[in-house]
């Protein structure tokens, strides 16, 4: 997905929470209950957070493989321009969501701490899977280094006994040739 479809995707469940805010607002001007709206503002909110993750990973991808037609200097300028709108319609969703549709304020604070806790045991346990990567890499090599100096210790082994084999040979066919000289 590209950035630029993530970010309309953003655009419109924004827009859902607006369209949702003008019927409480109607509703209520209207002298009519208003119904719990926390499912629909959940839902609404969910494909803002997905569409945000996904724009995210869109934008990691397009720095990763730019097209050829941009520079680097207009995808940096899009994607600030993207940040800022984001920035300033989160805080209007905060606002819409507090105050327009009468969600408590500890609401989106409760939010924003999940959110950082989760954010948190997520580098957490990323920095985990990278040090039992490192760990299980390290082990690998330490089983191949082993390896190694067992071979080298088996071949020098070997050479040392061939080598006692040979001198044992030389020392018999020594013998052999001393016993059957003439003269010996």
């Amino acid at each position: 997905m590209d950035p630029l479809t993530a970010f309309a995707m953003v655009q419109g469940a924004i827009g859902g929470v607006r369209k949702l805010c003008a019927l409480a607002k109607e509703a209520q001007a209207a002298g009519k209950e208003v119904a719990d709206l926390t499912g629909q503002v959940t839902g609404f909110v969910s494909k803002i957070l997905e569409g945000n993750d996904k724009l995210q990973k869109a934008e990691q991808e397009l720095r990763a493989n730019p097209p050829k037609d941009k520079s680097l200097q207009v995808l940096a300028f899009e994607e600030v321009s993207r940040k800022i709108q984001l920035k300033k319609q989160y805080a209007e969703l905060r606002n819409m969501i507090i105050y327009e549709l009468g969600l408590p304020g500890g609401f989106w604070a409760d939010f924003e701490n999940t959110l950082q806790r989760m954010e948190e045991e997520d580098k957490i346990a990323k920095e985990q899977a990278e040090l039992q990567r490192k760990y299980a890499e390290w082990q690998h090599k330490r089983a191949i280094d082993k390896l190694v100096v067992n071979v080298v210790r088996v071949f020098t082994v070997l050479l040392g006994l061939l080598y006692i084999a040979l001198l044992l040979w030389a020392i018999r066919l020594h013998r052999e040739n001393q016993l059957s000289l003439p003269w010996g």
